[in-house]
């Protein structure tokens, strides 16, 4: 069952309660052993563990599903099997896995169903395959939601922040589309630009109060478009986003939304979408995960995508376990363009 030796505690950060930040404690607990695993289950000692925008709303208490106090945080990792009762799994393999309600930030993790769990290529590290796969996956399945053809045009919402920069890649690199990607500053409107973006337009975070044909987007659409608007959006924004996204589609276009980074969206009356004949879709990946061999299919796309170079996930920075609290401010506050995740010493 396993040739590794698994220490009798080990080192997480649960869920106890909604608030601030400075709420999330690294403390120690029981690790899990071999002899708990029932059949068909895998314990994975992590090596890379992704930071996501869902785990803060998860701590401040604006996640669709509630969590349950003592749950362990975290939806992704990068590490190594040390004990399997599963044949399809053995130990010292390296597997990359999505895992919810119980998480990802912890030094070992107890996996009692493998359908969220991929064998990793030698040829890609754990700091990729960590901080990639629920970024990858979303992008790929965003790109899903709503297909982008050959020369079409696209706004990326946020697009200096990890889903936003792989949302731009994808676009480029394998759909073939023009990008614009929108930003809140000049330093990350240059992350964008390098990451594949045709135009790049910089919204500082707030309300805008003016009419939303005046919105600094929705001008440079228009002109970009001759006035024709784009095909589609994708905002992980919310609230301070809705009104400029729905003025800058052109006919027949979609928004897809993926998050509310700014809260939640305004009322809509759907009758205002017959203008243009437009489509609004809210994308929650859980659920395509959840569908038989969903985790199977996209991680299978994502990891040739890997291989091939066509998307890079820039790390912001790698934090230690008991900086978690710094890891979801950095978050949080705005300050990251790239990835936030978590590294532990192996």
């Amino acid at each position: 069952m396993s040739s590794f030796i698994i220490p009798a505690v080990h080192k997480v950060v649960p869920f106890i309660k909604t608030g601030p930040a400075s709420v999330l404690k690294a403390v120690e607990q029981a690790a899990p052993q071999p002899e708990s695993l029932a059949k068909g289950g895998i314990i994975v000692r992590n090596h890379v563990s992704g930071i996501n925008f869902g785990d803060v709303l998860r701590r401040i208490g604006q996640f669709p599903y509630p969590t349950e106090s003592g749950t362990v945080m975290g939806i992704e990792a990068a590490g190594v099997v040390v004990a399997s009762r599963n044949p399809s799994f053995i130990p010292g393999e390296r597997v990359v896995y999505n895992s919810y309600p119980q998480g990802t930030y912890g030094e070992y993790l107890r996996i009692d169903n493998t359908f969220n769990v991929a064998k990793l290529p030698d040829d890609i590290s754990f700091e990729t395959a960590g901080s990639s796969l629920v970024i990858g996956l979303t992008a790929i399945s965003l790109f899903k939601a709503h297909e982008v053809k050959p020369g079409q045009t696209i706004v990326v919402w946020a697009a200096g922040g990890g889903i936003g920069q792989a949302l731009v890649q994808l676009a480029k690199n394998v759909h073939g589309a023009r990008v614009i990607g929108v930003t809140s500053s000049d330093a990350k409107a240059k992350v964008v630009k390098e990451a594949g973006a045709d135009e790049v337009v910089v919204v500082p975070h707030g309300a805008f109060n003016g009419k939303p044909e005046d919105h600094p987007l929705v001008k440079r659409v228009n002109e970009i478009t001759g006035g024709r608007g784009v095909d589609a959006i994708y905002d992980g924004v919310g609230a301070t986003a809705f009104e400029a996204s729905l003025a800058a589609l052109g006919l027949n276009g979609t928004l897809v939304q993926y998050g509310i980074t700014s809260g939640p969206n305004p009322p809509l009356d759907t009758m205002r979408l017959s203008a243009k004949n437009n489509r609004v879709q809210f994308y929650v990946l859980a659920h395509d995960l959840m569908r038989p061999g969903g985790f199977d299919s996209l991680s299978t796309e994502l990891i040739t995508i890997l291989q091939k170079g066509q998307l890079k996930v820039p790390i912001f920075r790698q934090y230690k376990l008991e900086e978690i609290a710094q890891a979801h401010s950095d978050l949080e506050s705005g300050i990251s363009h790239g990835k936030c995740v978590i590294t532990f010493d192996n």
